[in-house]
């Protein structure tokens, strides 16, 4: 028999079903379920953690199982995948159904979840201007600009954070296209730096493999070069809190780029070159690392991330949770048609 959620009677004849896999998509679903989990049917299935919260947040595992207390739901993705094995899949699949996809902070127009338009996706939650920009561009799917939560409260929280100087922050990627680890062979050269290497989340699933995309002994090897050299950090709850006060950044081809310049305009130097993030030097490894760091940088490229974080922060205006609310109402209207 599937199995029955009812903690709490409400008025609302639809319910919410968030699915979330990984810790890079926890951090940014849970506010949307939290801005309604007391006053709407709202249910959150993760294969991150469902300690500490109320009933309403279940290990994914019993999705498959899952029938919701009424016929009709709402339902919060970000993978496309897993409307298949979870939604057509499991028990959710009788039910009418409106698909409302949110992605992990800012969605790079490099991403492969812009290559295939997926039938199913009634809208697409954007997180800035330049989100919704990227989508607009590449899809033809509704996209409603929303915000970004996570975002706006962390900088609200830290607006007066001051820079360490002498600090680099490096990110990584999963994907060998976008990654380069080759950063870990130099790393000796910035020895006078404090230097915080984050891990990106799907590099520490106990799963992780090379279907993933990089080989494991490949990063492990690679890690093991930084001992002693860097202080290796993971990301549970995301970049911002290890990127706070650093003076410098080197990236990968990744969302962290647009990420780093919410928190101001500082310094970023890319692992890998991408024609889009030109807001920052590309790191050349046939060169010294330190001269390169350490050079002026030419002003074009501070007036670039300036430009850019006005459209990163373009609906910072505490007033997200309402736009939510009344997205999410416009799909339980049309559900109840």
């Amino acid at each position: 028999m599937p199995t029955q959620y009812r903690d709490k009677p409400t008025n609302h004849p639809v319910s919410h079903v968030f699915i979330c896999v990984g810790w890079q998509v926890y951090v940014d679903m849970l506010p949307f379920f939290e801005a309604i989990r007391h006053t709407h049917n709202a249910f959150f299935f993760t294969n991150v953690t469902h300690e500490g919260f109320s009933s309403q947040v279940r290990p994914i595992a019993e999705l498959l199982g899952f029938a919701p207390p009424e016929r009709r739901a709402v339902v919060y993705f970000s993978v496309a995948r897993h409307y298949a094995k979870y939604v057509t899949g499991g028990t959710l699949g009788s039910c009418a159904t409106k698909m409302v996809k949110i992605s992990h902070g800012i969605t790079g127009n490099w991403s492969r979840l812009l290559l295939k338009h997926r039938e199913f996706i009634d809208v697409v939650i954007a997180a800035s201007n330049l989100d919704a920009d990227t989508y607009r561009n590449r899809t033809s799917y509704r996209v409603e600009t929303i915000g970004w939560p996570r975002a706006e409260a962390f900088l609200k929280l830290n607006s007066t954070r001051k820079i360490d100087e002498r600090t680099i922050v490096v990110s990584s990627s999963w994907s060998r296209d976008k990654s380069d680890f080759r950063i870990c062979d130099r790393i000796a050269e910035l020895a006078d730096y404090r230097i915080t290497f984050m891990l990106h989340p799907v590099l520490t699933k106990p799963t992780f493999s090379d279907v993933d995309n990089l080989d494991p002994d490949f990063i492990n090897l690679q890690l093991e070069k930084l001992k002693g050299a860097a202080d290796v950090v993971q990301c549970e709850q995301g970049a911002l809190p290890h990127m706070l006060g650093k003076e410098i950044m080197l990236c990968p081809i990744s969302a962290t780029a647009y990420e780093w310049v919410v928190l101001g305009n500082r310094p970023i130097w890319f692992l890998r070159p991408y024609d889009e993030l030109d807001f920052g030097r590309n790191l050349e490894f046939d060169k010294p690392l330190r001269a390169q760091i350490e050079a002026p940088e030419p002003a074009r490229y501070g007036e670039r991330r300036q430009t850019l974080r006005s459209r990163l922060v373009s609906h910072f205006d505490g007033k997200w949770n309402e736009r939510f609310v009344a997205l999410i109402s416009d799909m339980e209207s049309a559900l109840l048609k």
